[in-house]
């Protein structure tokens, strides 16, 4: 009889202070796992944020790169263009020069002829 009544006076002290305790930390750890699930959201948010800007960077570095290839396109036109001009020039002073040369030519000739029309007039 005594074994029974330490038996149920260490089971009323179970069920009066351990049980509760018990109750207690169980109910903590039901707050903790909700806060833990309410971390993973925020961090599962987070890492969507940082997704969505490596996409806009990477759609601006796409961008980026289109519009320094269309700038480089742009500049080989133009230095092709400039090219094409500047042989154009070439060839018209080669022209010019030659117009020149005929001119100081035919001058050459009629001085000569003035300077034999005056030799003979004299």
């Amino acid at each position: 009889m005594a074994l029974r009544g330490t038996y149920e006076t260490l089971k009323q002290a179970f069920q009066d202070i351990i049980a509760p305790q018990l109750e207690r930390i169980n109910g903590q750890i039901e707050g903790l796992k909700v806060e833990i699930q309410s971390v993973h959201g925020e961090i599962q948010s987070v890492r969507n944020e940082v997704q969505s800007v490596c996409n806009e960077m990477h759609s601006l570095e796409k961008r980026m790169e289109d519009g320094f290839t269309s700038l480089r396109n742009e500049i080989q036109s133009v230095r092709n263009e400039t090219s094409t001009a500047i042989a154009g020039l070439h060839s018209e002073i080669g022209a010019m020069n030659k117009r020149l040369d005929d001119a100081l030519d035919v001058r050459e000739r009629l001085a000569a002829i003035e300077g034999k029309l005056s030799a003979r007039t004299n």
